[in-house]
């Protein structure tokens, strides 16, 4: 498909006049192919390695991810 300017544009959400190149946190968007899990496992109530965390049931057990080695590598700063 050819590029054509009127079907194919994207506005920008870069702030108007902010300096990019200054020290600062910046977030990222990672898209992964098909919707793979492959940065890690959401682990929360349900999770079996969870179940001996916390035994009160009128409180919800706590949510914890486990990044896969992919998702350390992402992590990694």
């Amino acid at each position: 498909m050819k590029y054509n300017p009127d079907k194919h544009h994207r506005r920008s959400i870069r702030l108007p006049g902010y300096d990019y190149t200054q020290a600062g946190m910046y977030f990222i968007t990672l898209c992964i192919w098909q919707r793979e899990c492959l940065l890690g496992e959401v682990l929360g109530a349900g999770s079996q390695r969870l179940s001996n965390i916390n035994d009160d049931i009128n409180e919800p057990a706590p949510t914890y991810i486990e990044l896969s080695r992919y998702g350390q590598v992402v992590q990694y700063n």
